[in-house]
């Protein structure tokens, strides 16, 4: 819907994602926002994914000015569609690649990954086989994390530094492994 003079819309891969509820919300507008539209937008999204029975926490005060626009699982497209049209625009993205689909069917290839990164694109960590690390013990997520730094790395790329966790499985412990090889995640 639209709210003043910006919009709000769905921004999904496909139906499926719209109805278990794992879609993002994108606002684009040609303005900046007050305050009050700015808690009216949070709002608003925390409606929407509550109704799919996502709760998202309290309203949230942005750091001016910040826009984050990310992929993940390094499909093709990412390359194919995406890319072409954020870097026309001089917007950059972050994709969180599943490093051991790289080359695989539908999937990003090391070349475009490269390609990519050396224009200025993220190219961060969504594991190296998309496994919900929350099943795995602590020394698993470890030998996940080393195998996509391996891959990074024979690559000629460095390791990344951020995760994003697939099916946002994340536990304490989970979390803590994962804090010994990246940044954020």
């Amino acid at each position: 819907p639209h709210v003043g003079d910006y919009y709000i819309g769905r921004l999904s891969f496909g139906a499926y994602q719209y109805f278990n509820g794992t879609m993002g919300f994108i606002a684009v507008y040609d303005r900046e926002l007050t305050p009050e539209e700015v808690r009216q937008v949070n709002l608003y999204i925390q409606s929407e994914m509550a109704k799919r029975g996502v709760p998202i926490g309290g309203v949230y005060d942005p750091i001016s000015p910040m826009i984050v626009i990310s992929t993940d699982d390094g499909p093709a497209t990412d390359y194919l569609n995406a890319y072409p049209r954020a870097a026309a625009k001089g917007i950059p993205l972050t994709h969180y690649i599943v490093a051991g689909e790289i080359g695989g069917p539908d999937k990003l290839t090391w070349a475009q990954v490269i390609e990519m990164r050396n224009e200025g694109f993220g190219i961060e960590c969504h594991t190296l086989d998309h496994q919900n690390l929350t099943t795995l013990s602590p020394e698993d997520v470890a030998a996940n994390m080393e195998a996509v730094n391996e891959a990074f790395e024979a690559a000629d790329l460095p390791p990344p530094e951020h995760h994003a966790y697939p099916f946002g499985g994340v536990s304490d412990a989970v979390r803590a492994v994962v804090s010994e090889y990246r940044v954020t995640g």
